[in-house]
């Protein structure tokens, strides 16, 4: 039985085909437990952070800002109240992985809290955003940091609900052909609804919210985000 529940995690893989700087949560604040895996495909909103660093507050709608975002999560429960996961994804133009610690802070029979924090990073090339026009590009890498708080309250036997407030800041970097690199700062924050469906051993999750460029001067603008995601838990 356990060799058919690690196909998934074979599917996952060959669907990793999409890199990117992520800012989902995509999670609930309950733990996995000790010896317990999780394997996910996620299919969310993602970071064009060429254009997220250059846009004027006014025109935050019209900027090609935001682009679809795909990748597996592999999440592995280390204790009771601890789990450890990544994201990854690897395409021609570009190579991410981001690595994600959840303690869970409290919890009773029918609400859980906890936090998640981690980083990641990204390299890739221009075409991966689809810059041509800054031809005097020649690559990009980003460094991510993540923090976030979950509040889940279980709602049925097999439904969760969880509301999250995040925040991500990006060291943006930009390799021109002359071989000097150019970095930003880059800070963002959002606030996420999500709900879970359990059917043992499968889950599904939807997820709802918005996110602020804290970095851009003078916005009062939000983005609306969203993201859906499924996968499978079992033991080792």
């Amino acid at each position: 039985m356990k060799t058919l529940y690690l196909c998934p995690v074979v599917i996952s893989l060959l669907f990793a085909a999409c890199a990117g700087v992520d800012s989902a949560v995509m999670d609930t604040a309950e733990t996995l437990g000790k010896g317990t895996i999780s394997v996910s495909n996620n299919f969310t909103m993602g970071l064009n952070l060429p254009e997220w660093v250059n846009m004027n507050s006014e025109d935050i709608y019209e900027s090609d800002t935001v682009h679809p975002l795909g990748y597996p999560e592999l999440k592995l429960g280390l204790a009771p109240d601890l789990d450890i996961s990544v994201r990854f994804g690897i395409v021609d133009e570009a190579k991410s992985a981001k690595l994600l610690v959840k303690k869970q802070m409290s919890k009773d029979e029918k609400v859980s809290t906890a936090i998640v924090v981690g980083g990641g990073a990204l390299f890739g090339s221009p075409n991966y955003w689809d810059v041509d026009e800054y031809g005097n590009y020649d690559s990009f890498e980003v460094y991510s940091g993540d923090l976030a708080f979950l509040l889940t309250r279980k709602l049925m036997r097999a439904h969760y609900a969880t509301l999250a407030f995040r925040g991500s800041y990006h060291r943006f970097g930009t390799k021109f052909t002359n071989d000097t690199w150019e970095y930003e700062d880059v800070y963002n924050a959002g606030v996420r609804l999500n709900g879970k469906l359990v059917v043992d051993p499968f889950f599904g999750i939807l997820e709802l919210g918005v996110e602020a460029p804290l970095s851009i001067e003078d916005t009062k603008q939000v983005y609306p985000w969203m993201g859906i995601g499924a996968g499978i838990e079992f033991d080792l």
